[in-house]
Parts: structure tokens; sequence; C-alpha cells
């Protein structure tokens, strides 16, 4: 029991001894609206360990209300970009703008309520599927928590299962499959009605049925919100307006979507 109780203390003392992730201005933090301008200026990263970065040289504009996909083999960074947005990463050289001002300057707890991200493995908690479905979110509105639900296919398997949204979802949601688990991923950045809306391949672990399912559902609710895309599913670029082609850490093209793909094509 000695030996248990230790294993079971080390996690909890490591995250009691995390440090607290601050804005660099606090004076300015605190509801800090956004309003989703991002300018990326010379930004480079390299993750502990790796002989090379993982980006570099990224000089990039986004505009409020612009749909980008952002496409490119494994590896090529587009993941890594996500993570620089939403501060779950900092970057080593160059700097992120963030509504003309460093981002470093916003608190990542402002940052993630108004800009939403969904992981392309979404980890979920032992717990009810409502529980996973809330996490973090106070009094949500009904009125968008049935909206998320429906568009993101989790009111649909619900409904189907005798416990209902008191269905526990095992460690990491191990008793939903691959495409229920992204579901409630969507679903989960959804109900915060962000302004922003980053996903990285949601609909990996899909059928086709589902995913064209959701990316009709998902397309109205999008007006007047940003959204960034990474994905290796074509269906996807329904959504999107711009496309950006990254390799190697690199962006390599940048434009309209029709003539990304029209370049692309041609070779």
């Amino acid at each position: 029991r000695v030996i248990q109780a230790r294993k079971t203390l080390e996690p909890i003392r490591l995250v009691l001894n995390a440090p607290i992730e601050r804005a660099g201005d606090s004076g300015l933090s605190g509801n800090r609206k956004i309003l989703g301008k991002l300018d990326f200026i010379n930004v480079r990263f390299t993750y502990p360990g790796s002989p090379s970065p993982s980006l570099q040289d990224i000089n990039l504009s986004i505009r409020p209300g612009e749909r980008i996909g952002i496409i490119g083999r494994v590896g090529s960074g587009k993941s890594t970009l996500l993570r620089l947005i939403v501060r779950l990463l900092n970057t080593d050289e160059g700097a992120i703008q963030l509504d003309d001002s460093d981002i470093r300057q916003y608190s990542p707890r402002d940052i993630r309520r108004q800009i939403a991200y969904m992981r392309q493995d979404s980890n979920l908690f032992d717990d009810t599927l409502r529980a996973n479905l809330f996490f973090g979110l106070e009094q949500p509105d009904q009125r968008l928590v049935d909206h998320a639900l429906a568009i993101s296919g989790v009111a649909h398997f619900a409904a189907k299962n005798a416990e209902g949204f008191s269905f526990r979802v095992g460690p990491r949601g191990e008793r939903l499959s691959g495409g229920e688990r992204q579901a409630v991923g969507l679903a989960r950045a959804m109900i915060g009605d962000p302004k922003m809306l980053l996903l990285d391949e949601p609909t990996a672990s899909m059928d086709n049925t589902i995913e064209r399912q959701i990316i009709n559902g998902i397309s109205p609710w999008l007006n007047g919100k940003t959204l960034i895309v990474a994905t290796h599913r074509a269906a996807l670029l329904d959504l999107v307006d711009r496309i950006i082609l990254m390799q190697d850490g690199r962006i390599v093209a940048d434009g309209p979507k029709d003539q990304v793909l029209r370049n692309l094509k041609a070779g």
C-alpha cells in the first residue's frame, strides 16, 4: 500500500508544483476580449531534444472571419502551428501578435476561453459523458449546447445508450470509439461559442458519412467566426476559402483554395 500510495502521490506532486501560466502584462489580463487578428513574424520553434526545428521562417497573417485549411505531410508542422496560437507552446524566435499585441501579453486562460482548440487525440476523463462535455465551462447556454451536440453527432450516439449522458466513458474515453471521442472533442469546442475555432484532424477517426454530416452542419454555425483546420481529409476543405501548404516546417504555398489546389494538381 505504501508503494501504491507513492506512485499515486508523485503525479499529484508534479501537478501541484507545476508553474502557473501567466500573461506577460498582468495589468491587461483578465477577460480581455479577443477579436482574432493573428500575425506570425519570422517564427521558429524546435521541440526539446529535436535536431531540427518543427517550424522555421513562418510569416503569416490571419484576419477575423477567415476560413483556413492547413495541409501537408505528417511532421510538416501543422499541429505545432495550432499549439502556438493557444499558447500550449511559445516561440523560440520571432513573434506572434494577437490583435496587434504580442500574444504573450494575454493569459493562456483568456486565450483558451475565446479560442477553442480541438486536438486530434481527444483524451477524455474517466467520468460521465456529461462531465467530459462541460469540463471547464461555466453555465453554458442550453441552446448552444443542443446545437453543438446535434452538429457533432454526440446527441445521436448518446440517445442510443441506456445511460445517456450519464454514461461513464472510461479511462481516456476507452469505452467510446475513436470517432465518438472526436465527436465529444468537437462538441466541447463548440459549446463555448468561440470566436475562433482551431481543429486538428477533427474527423480522422470518423467514416465518410458522419464526416459529411458534420461538414454540412457546422458550415452555417461558422458564420462570423474564424476557422483554422489542419487536415489530410479532402472533404474538410469544403469548409475553407484559403489553403496553407506546409512542408518541413515551412509555408510553401498560401492563397485562395482553388488557386493552391490547381497549382498542386499541376505539380
